[in-house]
């Protein structure tokens, strides 16, 4: 589960099983994988993509590169109630329902972005600028791409992932230093706080 500024760990293990993985890890991974996986041939061998010869029977998915699960990243669900943006360096598999960012930006620069991400004001972008499902808001790559990021000189960046690293973040003091980054004055900053606590009943 993603949630704001933080990833609640999974119970559950994924098999990420693709041929280039079988063929890197060699026989016994290949051996143990088929095996377990052999009681659901007969309906693995009935996908669309086996039929047409695309994927063997014990490969479970379409295969994303493996390194954007790696490294440092922010990751989103693609629908939630509100902006959920999460920075983590762990390895973290996720299936189509969850978008990576990834960049060549330090961890600092991705800590202050998802800070920006998680605000009310782009909760405000989002509601009026994105699609929502019910009262979901759909966060896949249309309206991810479209977001307006402000510039963020140094101080900000410093700033931004500082406040991002702390247990007890005052997410009010980070919502009204990124409308700052906006240019938002304090009639722009009530409309946006009202509206999110509108859109919250």
């Amino acid at each position: 589960d993603i949630n704001r500024y933080s990833l609640k760990e999974s119970k559950r293990l994924i098999l990420y099983v693709t041929s280039r993985k079988i063929e890197k890890e060699g026989k016994d991974y290949a051996d143990a994988i088929i095996e377990h996986l052999n009681r659901y041939k007969g309906i693995l061998s009935r996908r669309r993509e086996v039929i047409n010869g695309a994927r063997n029977w014990y490969e479970l998915q379409w295969p994303r590169d493996e390194e954007i699960f790696k490294g440092p990243k922010i990751m989103v669900p693609h629908r939630a109630m509100e902006n959920r943006f999460v920075y983590t360096e762990k390895i973290c598999y996720g299936s189509a329902d969850i978008y990576f960012i990834k960049g060549e930006m330090g961890s600092n620069h991705m800590k202050a972005l998802c800070c920006v991400l998680n605000s009310s004001a782009i909760y405000f972008w989002l509601s009026n600028n994105g699609k929502r499902k019910g009262r979901q808001l759909e966060l896949y790559h249309t309206p991810l791409k479209r977001i307006p990021i402000p510039r963020l000189t140094e101080q900000s960046v410093e700033w931004l992932s500082k406040v991002h690293d702390c247990d007890e973040r005052d997410e009010s003091l980070i919502d009204d230093f990124v409308c700052n980054l906006y240019g938002l004055d304090e009639k722009e900053k009530a409309a946006i706080s009202s509206f999110k606590e509108k859109m919250r009943q």
